[in-house]
């Protein structure tokens, strides 16, 4: 007696399926050991041309908020000292200037004229470690705290920097420079600058500090007796251009006074602070 068996349907379904996938995962390994050496030579020349490529930083310019009035102008003032920056004639544009006081904290450097915080000295509420708070000033001692009032002592250890006419201030900011002569050659020509003078007009003097601890103003005063002295603005007779005002001060509105008092055969400048 002769038994055949036959295997049955569902094994033989299921050897076909085991059988296809042995087969490619043997194809998928001698894809991967034929091609895998290329694709890391490309991964590593890949990786060798990025290092070779500079990474470019992209720094913010520095923001300088200025916090108070530059006397009791908003913004003129400012731009004068800054006019070059304002301008952009300044070889340096990695700064901007700002006004808005709710931009404390964005603001690398907060900039503060003594004289416009007097008397409630509006200071911020809160120092950030890392903001430069600098003090401001192209007046003599004398002026700000004598003629305007200011409280020295009230800010005490509050400025990081200064920013004066002081050749040892942090930021040195002359009312003029000293900048070298180009060259002539070897022959100058000579200018007979008096013959350019107008010989009614003996000496000249521009001021607005009229009351002085001094009294400046009376040695002027006495000096009339025996000569002529034109007096230009508030403590004078004689104006000249437009009100001078840091609206004006520096712009080609001046040009008018200079030239005025370039006919004179002496000027008379006094020191500001006494």
């Amino acid at each position: 007696m002769k038994v055949t068996f036959s295997p049955h349907p569902a094994f033989m379904g299921g050897s076909k399926i085991v059988l296809t996938l042995l087969v490619i995962i043997i194809l998928m390994t001698i894809s991967f050991q034929k091609y895998y050496p290329k694709l890391e030579m490309k991964r590593s020349n890949i990786t060798e041309n990025t290092d070779q490529v500079p990474i470019l930083e992209c720094e913010l310019p520095k923001r300088i908020l200025i916090w108070t009035t530059l006397w009791h102008e908003q913004s003129f003032g400012w731009e004068r000292i800054f006019f070059r920056q304002v301008s952009r004639q300044c070889e340096e544009s990695r700064c901007e200037l700002v006004y808005d006081h709710r931009l404390l904290d964005s603001a690398d450097a907060v900039l503060f004229h003594p004289i416009d915080l007097h008397p409630d000295y509006d200071l911020p509420k809160y120092h950030r470690p890392d903001q430069i708070w600098i003090f401001f000033s192209v007046e003599a001692p004398p002026i700000v705290v004598d003629d305007q009032n200011v409280n020295l002592g009230r800010l005490g250890g509050v400025f990081n920097w200064t920013m004066t006419y002081k050749r040892d201030s942090d930021v040195v900011v002359p009312y003029g420079r000293v900048i070298p002569k180009p060259s002539v050659g070897s022959s100058v020509q000579g200018r007979d600058y008096w013959s350019e003078k107008d010989s009614t007009k003996t000496a000249a003097w521009m001021v607005s500090h009229c009351g002085t601890e001094s009294r400046r103003e009376w040695f002027v005063k006495e000096l009339v007796k025996y000569m002529r002295v034109d007096v230009f603005g508030r403590c004078g007779h004689k104006r000249c251009g437009k009100n001078i005002s840091f609206k004006t001060l520096g712009t080609f509105n001046q040009d008018v006074c200079n030239a005025e008092i370039e006919k004179y055969m002496f000027y008379f400048a006094f020191e500001n602070s006494i």
